[in-house]
């Protein structure tokens, strides 16, 4: 089968309007305004009521940013596009003839495609598009004799491609943007990781994959050393540590009013069960050998402290509890 037809500048136009405002339309609408309404309804508490303005002005907003992304996406391709069509010699006259192995488009030059070397077959309402890495071709329906011919055209074409599709699939690399939502993005790396290898002996397919599994592993493995090792671990545990050393030490005034004297251990303070004395910062902690805070009885006074990170006591990094230790009338602790 074979079309000849013209294509002017405005038919571009025409077909990006249409694929970015018309193509999908109710799937467009129905993805912007759930994800409105699901930032919209992050903002209420759990009694429902509003934390940080309006549910619908909110819902609103986004939509309206959501709208102006695809909006300045369409500005971005039309400005892209006059910017090359400056070079381009207004309108074409070219001819499209569909064979089995692909199809030949004839012009000031002649060029095959074989079907493996097409992208993307469109049919809007005015149009039928063949994308191919040389560059798109916008066929206006109305060089076809008649609706059936467009149709049997239409058919053709795509039966070819198809058929490429399903015997020699190519992989989608639209699929790598998933890598942008961590742990999400992991598992489908990994999947890509898979597909690129064994099934398209793809490199760049692998290569996203990569990318995607490494946008997961390098936030939460970040994360994980931050809550275990890292500077949010190290001053988690330094607060904690401060806070368990002032309750003892509210724990060992209390002994004292009630027995006329500071107890020889820790131990002797912990007649609830509930007394927390060990030193978490401490590489025993968690284990049997637990190691106990340090405490000394010193006549009607004591010391008590932590050993800190490195475990050795009367370092730089010992922890003392955060008590005004100005008036000793009234407390017996003591630094060191």
């Amino acid at each position: 089968m074979k079309v000849t037809f013209e294509t002017d500048r405005p038919d571009y136009s025409n077909y990006f309007r249409w694929l970015f405002f018309y193509n999908r339309l109710g799937l467009r609408l129905t993805i912007i305004i759930l994800l409105s309404l699901w930032v919209g309804a992050s903002s209420l508490n759990q009694h429902g009521r509003s934390t940080s303005g309006s549910f619908w002005l909110q819902s609103f907003f986004v939509f309206l940013i959501l709208t102006a992304i695809i909006v300045i996406l369409y500005f971005v391709t039309i400005l892209r596009f006059n910017k090359q069509a400056k070079k381009l010699n207004f309108p074409f006259y070219l001819s499209v003839e569909v064979f089995s192995e692909g199809i030949n488009i004839e012009g000031e030059k002649t060029t095959f495609f074989r079907w493996n070397e097409i992208k993307k077959i469109r049919s809007t309402p005015l149009y039928t598009t063949i994308q191919t890495a040389k560059g798109l071709y916008i066929i206006p329906k109305k060089y076809f004799e008649n609706i059936a011919y467009a149709q049997d055209f239409l058919y053709k074409l795509n039966a070819g491609y198809n058929q490429e599709r399903f015997f020699n699939p190519k992989p989608n690399y639209k699929l790598g943007f998933l890598g942008l939502i961590p742990l999400i993005g992991g598992v489908n790396g990994i999947i890509m990781v898979v597909q690129g290898l064994s099934k398209y002996k793809d490199k760049k397919y692998v290569m996203i994959g990569i990318a995607g599994i490494l946008f997961t592993v390098l936030p939460y493995g970040f994360l994980i050393y931050e809550a275990t090792s890292g500077t949010l671990f190290n001053d988690s545990e330094l607060q904690m540590t401060k806070s368990n050393l002032n309750d003892l030490v509210k724990k060992i005034e209390f002994y004292k009013l009630q027995n006329d004297h500071y107890p020889d251990s820790l131990k002797q303070v912990d007649d609830d069960h509930m007394t927390f004395m060990y030193e978490s910062m401490h590489p025993s902690f968690g284990s049997n050998k637990a190691v106990l805070f340090n405490y000394k009885r010193i006549g009607n006074k004591y010391t008590l402290f932590s050993s800190g990170f490195d475990g050795i006591p009367h370092t730089k990094d010992d922890v003392y509890p955060t008590i005004d230790v100005s008036d000793t009338s009234k407390f017996g602790f003591i630094k060191e």
